[in-house]
């Protein structure tokens, strides 16, 4: 080194750079991030979405983040949508996650709020007062001995006001420049003690606002960069292998070449299939890469006979997630042959000897014996069965509904059915429907949802509805999901949307377990996306 120094930069295995390692001051040697040969064991009680498998990234973003966090000082996480900022802040506040095998400490109390567009500074102001208590005349915090660790997801999401300020960032500027803010009933000062923040958010665009620099100053800014091909593999194979290892026969070969192929299917979708004006929603993130896999393991072990079974359900997946949101024979083509190439480079295996004909639909689904518990998910071969069944279904619907449909069910229509059915039975799943008016976007959730046995739920909107009726609707759908226990299909449509209550019900089922499903127009799909219709279970 240039200073005379023995320490020299570490060099790695297998592509590792220099930020795969840390320096040990107590060995004076480096160290990787991830030890050598640990195996990350799956919990088989966990859902897909509850499956959180440790990187070379999050390991050390962690531990940056417990580092800064132990000495009182305030981090702010910048990254895309889907880099894992919201789930490692999470697992470490709620001591799911450990740095150097240590938990976070007892006495970090974590409060978490989430910003959205409507977001106020009286309600950010509320949200943290109604936490603090009184230490003595002006002073609050938490109690003695403890200290509150503020988690602020989606920071700058809320909207600027007539000159360009974001009030609930300005309230919190407050308290880091004067240590407090203002009673508005008593009007005197109110020192907040003994709190550390932690920010995440994404970058400006998309309804994000860049956040004024007197803000940031106060933070240590720690940037989460998308992640490599590498994590991903290893993250995907951790969680596929594991499936696999319960299935009989020779089904464990595939694990490797279907991870490398959906990682390069994504890569390739990402690169070429852009958003454009008249495709707005041509936006992929890592999420639905994970959701090829959450796919994949929804099958019961005992139907999968064979490795071209298991990749037939792949290429099905596959289809579900990217192919469903393309719009034109073009980009279908290309997404086909893609497909194709992967197949024949990957796992040596031919379209045809797999998949069957171009012209031969490829469908699986859980609903084919009606009142089967459990359900299995699995592929539907008999298209002659399959019509019959869904008519059944719509009979059995119309004699019990007030509102009949009468319906001619044909194979695309069947086909759609399917696919929203398949939506539902996926934790966390939600559906957006885009089509013009009369293309039977309502009437196939409808289907779907008596498929797939849950109840639905609309609101009525009349004049004069506002924000206190959407509340009581809401508590009502809330309560007959969560406290009776009811699966409840949220449908909520394009003429249905009032902003106001649109932006307050996103930030309140935010923070709920939500699956979704919806119609919407095409015009309004980047505002209305995520707040649209939603499925609570």
């Amino acid at each position: 080194m240039a200073n005379g120094s023995n320490c020299c930069l570490p060099t790695g295995n297998n592509g590792e750079d220099v930020y795969s390692f840390r320096f040990d001051p107590d060995s004076g040697k480096w160290k990787p991030w991830m030890k050598a040969g640990e195996v990350f064991e799956i919990d088989s009680k966990l859902s897909f979405s509850e499956i959180v498998v440790p990187t070379n990234d999050s390991v050390r973003n962690t531990y940056l983040m417990d580092l800064l966090l132990m000495n009182k000082k305030h981090v702010l996480m910048v990254g895309e949508t889907g880099t894992g900022k919201t789930v490692n802040i999470n697992q470490y506040l709620l001591g799911q996650s450990t740095v150097d095998d240590r938990p976070i400490n007892e006495n970090c109390l974590p409060i978490n709020i989430t910003f959205s567009a409507q977001t106020s500074a009286n309600m950010t102001q509320d949200m943290l007062d109604n936490k603090m208590e009184k230490r003595r005349k002006g002073i609050y915090g938490p109690s003695a001995g403890k200290q509150y660790i503020v988690y602020v997801d989606d920071l700058n999401m809320p909207k600027r006001e007539t000159y360009g300020a974001q009030p609930p960032i300005e309230i919190l500027r407050q308290w880091f420049d004067q240590a407090g803010w203002y009673d508005r009933k008593e009007l005197n000062i109110r020192k907040i003690i003994d709190i550390t923040m932690i920010c995440s958010m994404g970058p400006p665009g998309g309804g994000r606002q860049e956040i004024t620099a007197r803000f940031l100053r106060h933070f240590n800014i720690i940037g989460y960069t998308e992640l490599s091909d590498g994590s991903k593999s290893l993250i995907f194979q951790t969680i596929l292998a594991n499936f696999l290892s319960r299935i009989d026969g020779d089904v464990e070969d595939v694990c490797k070449p279907m991870v490398k192929s959906t990682i390069e299917l994504f890569n390739s979708i990402v690169a070429e299939l852009l958003p454009t004006p008249a495709k707005s929603h041509y936006t992929f993130n890592l999420r639905d890469l994970a959701k090829v896999f959450q796919g994949c393991l929804m099958i019961d072990p005992k139907k999968v006979n064979g490795s071209d079974s298991y990749v037939r359900l792949w290429v099905h997946e596959c289809k579900r997630v990217f192919a469903d949101r393309l719009t034109n024979k073009g980009d279908l083509d290309w997404f086909e042959v893609k497909v194709k190439g992967l197949m024949k480079d990957n796992f040596q295996m031919e379209w045809g000897e797999v998949v069957g004909s171009e012209s031969e639909r490829l469908i699986y689904g859980d609903y084919m014996v009606p009142g089967a518990d459990p359900k299995y998910y699995e592929q539907v071969t008999d298209m002659a069965k399959l019509k019959s069944t869904i008519e059944e279904y719509l009979m059995d619907h119309n004699a019990e509904s007030k509102q009949p449909m009468p319906l001619v069910m044909f194979m695309d229509a069947i086909e759609h059915v399917s696919k929203i059915a398949r939506v539902l039975r996926q934790p966390l799943g939600n559906c957006l429907l885009l089509g013009v008016g009369g293309s039977g976007r309502q009437s196939m959730t409808k289907l779907a949802n008596y498929v797939s046995q849950f109840t639905l739920f609309q609101v009525e909107i009349s004049k004069g509805y506002g924000l206190t009726e959407w509340r009581e609707d809401l508590k009502n759908c809330l309560l007959n999901a969560g406290l009776k226990k009811k699966p409840t299909t949220f449908l909520f449509s394009d003429t249905q949307i009032v902003v106001e209550v649109s932006e307050r019900s996103e930030r309140a089922l935010r923070k709920t377990r939500v699956r979704a499903t919806a119609t919407t127009k095409t015009n309004l799909l980047n505002y209305f996306c995520s707040i649209a219709a939603l499925v609570f279970r």
